[in-house]
């Protein structure tokens, strides 16, 4: 007797008994079956019912089931649902797989009018594909808002300007490009979080691969920092909530309990704000799943830009540390209101972080604070996120801190000491608050948060 089969938790089969069924050696047998998926995670069961094919003739020794083929098929309304049960009863499996790849090369807009496949903009909000396409001005170079790792972004206002979303445009059609925005479209429908960009729904159709996320009016902080045309100014409050929020939004992907992820691509470019300048991690593209058992893999190594491990330029290898080490960079930049690469310090150019290294040894970090301030920071936050910044990029991944712990010490549930910092200096401490006037008046600074990486 075979196995009892499980398809998510629902039992399909009990008691399988394959040699009446196969009639013999050799006889291949398929079964169809119907599943409902959340979180874009299929999970599929067998158990054992007997005791094994130890004590079973030579004949029946063997593989139980030689491939497992999943056919995606589209959520349709409850009487859908209903119809497609009773087309496994009542009809041959050949031609209910055909009318459900049917169902699912029409929902992808392969069949028909793909001006009639309608696409989620919001809560119950829905507009053609059609009306997408003319909202971003059939993809004009006006409406382009931002470039990602591999299509460009543009800005599309609907319902008559009552709604707006952001769309990304696969920019070419190669099979790996087409793989890899199906890997940001299934990364972000699993791993939901406020500090991720929410996608709202894709079209993935011949000569067009599209993804609808949700609209960051104050765009990247590459545009809001760094921009010619930015107009906002943040204050020390604004800095550390994006800090914050980019280090739980890292700590979702590197934590999470079932697909735990490295982001890989962690830039200016690739953090957007919301109206409440709240930051958000997109363009999923580079993502790569991880277990705790793969420490390290090797993998095709991107051009470098500042922002990269050195572990993960040179050699290829990446765990969770190479997002930790761009993270490193990303608050660096945040805190000094400077970019890393090109940096002028003393009229010669060079890397903001060779710079923080060098203030870090002379006990001068605080100076690294953006002088648009004015001086109105709170000193024990900016001590902390630079001692951070410093530690994050530690050449050695293992020194690294784990993003969990970043969190934890940017939320003051944890001191440097509980991380196992380097040695502690309070020199840090006496240069910050003699430079920098706190913005709340209990923000006395202890040593535990000036120790030096």
């Amino acid at each position: 007797m075979g196995p009892a089969s499980f398809v998510p938790d629902n039992r399909v089969l009990m008691n399988f008994d394959i040699a009446k069924e196969a009639k013999g050696p050799g006889g291949p047998q398929t079964r169809y079956f119907i599943a409902d998926v959340s979180d874009s995670v299929l999970e599929i069961s067998f158990y054992w019912a007997g005791k094994g094919c130890a004590d079973d003739p030579p004949t029946l020794n063997g593989p139980l089931i030689s491939a497992i083929s999943i056919t995606p098929v589209p959520q349709r309304s409850a009487l859908w649902r209903k119809l497609k049960k009773a087309l496994t009863i009542t009809l041959p499996s050949s031609v209910v797989v055909l009318l459900l790849l049917l169902t699912f090369m029409w929902k992808m807009g392969w069949l028909g009018k793909r001006e009639l496949r309608e696409i989620q903009i919001g809560q119950d909000k829905h507009v053609t594909l059609q009306e997408l396409i003319g909202a971003t001005r059939k993809f004009s170079s006006k409406m382009e808002i931002g470039r990602g790792h591999f299509g460009r972004v543009y800005k599309a206002e609907l319902k008559g300007g009552q709604t707006t979303v952001a769309v990304k445009r696969l920019s070419t059609h190669s099979k790996e490009k087409v793989e890899e925005l199906l890997n940001e479209f299934y990364a972000l429908k699993s791993l939901r979080h406020e500090n991720l960009v929410q996608l709202l729904d894709a079209y993935f159709g011949e000569g067009l691969h599209l993804l609808i996320y949700e609209y960051m009016p104050n765009l990247s902080i590459a545009d809001a920092f760094f921009g010619s045309k930015s107009r906002l100014k943040f204050n020390w409050e604004n800095r550390f909530n994006i800090c914050l929020g980019i280090a739980r939004g890292l700590d979702h992907l590197h934590e999470h309990p079932r697909l735990k992820m490295v982001h890989r691509d962690i830039k200016a470019e690739n953090i957007l704000l919301d109206a409440a300048l709240n930051a958000k991690i997109s363009d999923f593209g580079m993502a790569s799943l991880y277990t705790e058992e793969e420490q390290l893999m090797i993998i095709k190594v991107e051009a470098p830009n500042g922002h990269m491990a050195p572990e993960y330029v040179v050699q290829g290898f990446v765990t969770s540390k190479v997002d930790v080490y761009s993270f490193g960079v990303l608050i660096l930049e945040i805190v000094s209101g400077k970019k890393n690469a090109g940096y002028k310090f003393n009229h010669e150019s060079e890397y903001l972080l060779d710079v923080a290294y060098v203030a870090n040894k002379n006990g001068s970090l605080v100076d690294l604070v953006d002088k648009n301030l004015s001086g109105i920071y709170d000193a024990k936050q900016a001590i902390t996120i630079l001692t951070l910044a410093v530690m994050c990029t530690n050449i050695s991944p293992t020194l690294r801190p784990r993003m969990a712990d970043v969190v934890s010490v940017l939320v003051g549930e944890k001191t440097f000491e509980q991380i196992n910092p380097p040695i502690v200096d309070d020199h840090q401490l006496n240069v910050a608050m003699a430079r920098g006037k706190c913005t709340k008046a209990d923000s006395s600074t202890s040593t535990d948060v000036t120790s030096r990486a």
